[in-house]
C-alpha cells in the first residue's frame, strides 16, 4: 500500500517495471505531519509488515 498520494495521480500499475528514480505517483500533505511523505507498506490479509 502507498499512502498519502494525490487521488488519481499514479503514473504506473501493477505490473509496470519501474526504473530508479522514476515518478510513481504526486505526494500530499495529509494526516499529523508538516511535509509530504509516502508511506510504503506490505501486507497480507489484513496484517501489515512496514
Amino acid at each position: 500500500m502507498y499512502a498519502h498520494c494525490v487521488k488519481g495521480s499514479f503514473m504506473v500499475k501493477a505490473g509496470d517495471k519501474v526504473k530508479k528514480g522514476q515518478p510513481l505517483a504526486l505526494l500530499v500533505n495529509s494526516g499529523n505531519s508538516d511535509a509530504p511523505h509516502l508511506h510504503f507498506e506490505i501486507g497480507h490479509l489484513l496484517q501489515y509488515y512496514e
